[in-house]
């Protein structure tokens, strides 16, 4: 858990608590998180360290506690000048696409606190490469 924590520290995210992005709203979620977080404690005193002990989800909620939805495309769109942009909305409100598929190396991947793979990355794990031909041709002719 030590490498985890100091690439915590090291990412943008290193305001928020384990709780915040880790439980679900609500005393339920809460209380979920604590007895993974216990479950941990418990296989690494019993010394499982062969395998990944525990996998700790994100919830979109836990994601939109502090990230405004309804806002997030258009700040986006006025910091980033790209020429395809991304629908939040779309993704996680239609389609209940989790925020991590695209940003879930965000937080502990690498030791540095810097994702190692840019969100646009994982574009083509759902839309195949043909999808990004035709959006092009249609923005560029």
């Amino acid at each position: 858990m030590h490498t985890r924590f100091i690439s915590y520290k090291r990412s943008v995210h290193n305001k928020a608590t384990c709780l915040d992005c880790h439980s679900k709203p609500g005393i339920v979620g809460e209380i979920d998180a604590h007895l993974n977080g216990m479950k941990y404690l418990y296989y690494d005193i019993k010394g499982y360290r062969t395998t990944q002990i525990i996998h700790a989800e994100v919830d979109n909620k836990s994601c939109l506690r502090c990230h405004d939805i309804s806002t997030m495309d258009e700040k986006i769109e006025k910091r980033v000048n790209q020429v395809q942009q991304t629908s939040h909305k779309s993704h996680v409100l239609n389609y209940n696409i989790s925020c991590t598929e695209c940003h879930g190396n965000i937080m502990h991947i690498t030791l540095e606190g810097i994702a190692d793979k840019k969100p646009t990355e994982s574009c083509q794990d759902c839309h195949k490469q043909t999808d990004f031909v035709n959006v092009i041709d249609r923005l560029i002719f």
